[in-house]
């Protein structure tokens, strides 16, 4: 126990070194940059959403660098792990756990692409309301000289609106896939339940075995829900914001 405290202790201390000085790079990169583009780019883009892809989206790259590459490499390796075992446990009820992965799969795909454009538009909204806030806050003597300071609430209502239907349709993405893979999971449990147990009714299979399958199948299963529900969003999250990034740095600058 002492050794694995350590060793983890030590793992996550190299994880967030090693993550923060590629990310800090990578800010200072961006951040050159930027200043290297000419100020029809700062037009194009607005400050707001300039802003967002150095911190919002170089913090979300700094999680999938730090937590979600390891995550991903522990999680696949722990369902590979058992998934070989309960083919060695009881190869004929091994082949029923393997038919959530298709829809998995499948639904990882169309859940990735449409969570791209939902995630991509939230972060716009929440763009622009930085970059309402970046140009108001400073000039809040000419607003007030002007007496445009409902307006300018009005905007920012306006945008904040924009922002809850961006997250909504974050949320309806999510509650459109997860659910769907939770229902197939219970549905192949219940089958493998039922196959079993019959076949212990019929004196084929001993008890002990089918107990040692479904727990087997708990830990199987246990590692793909914490890849769907938490590893797989925020690892979505995180290579959208390193496209966004990239989308920057790829730009050419006007200026020679």
């Amino acid at each position: 126990n002492v050794g694995n405290v350590f060793l983890s202790s030590l793992q996550n201390l190299l994880l967030n070194m090693n993550g923060q000085k590629i990310i800090n790079d990578l800010r200072l990169r961006l951040y050159a940059h930027v200043l290297g583009m000419s100020s029809s780019f700062i037009d194009r883009y607005n400050t707001g959403r300039i802003l967002s892809r150095l911190t919002t989206d170089i913090n979300n790259t700094l999680w999938f660098v730090t937590w979600g590459i390891p995550s991903l490499v522990t999680t696949m390796g722990t369902i590979v792990g058992v998934g070989v075992a309960l083919f060695l446990v009881l190869p004929s009820l091994g082949v029923y756990a393997l038919i959530p992965l298709p829809v998995i799969i499948f639904g990882t795909f169309g859940y990735r692409r449409m969570s791209k454009i939902a995630y991509h538009k939230l972060w716009r909204r929440s763009a622009d309301i930085s970059s309402l806030i970046t140009d108001t806050i400073p000039n809040i003597d000419s607003i007030k000289s002007y007496t445009s300071e409902n307006f300018e609430i009005s905007r920012l209502s306006k945008l904040s609106k924009e922002v809850v239907d961006a997250q909504l349709r974050v949320i309806k993405t999510n509650l459109k896939w997860f659910p769907l893979i939770s229902i197939t999971i219970s549905t192949v449990t219940v089958l493998i339940w039922y196959i079993g147990g019959l076949s212990v009714l019929n004196g084929t299979l001993q008890l002990g075995t089918l107990v040692a399958f479904v727990t087997y199948t708990s830990m199987f299963y246990q590692p793909v829900q914490n890849l769907i529900t938490s590893v797989i969003p925020f690892t979505q999250q995180s290579l959208t914001s390193m496209e966004r990034i990239v989308e920057v740095l790829n730009t050419k600058s006007e200026i020679r």
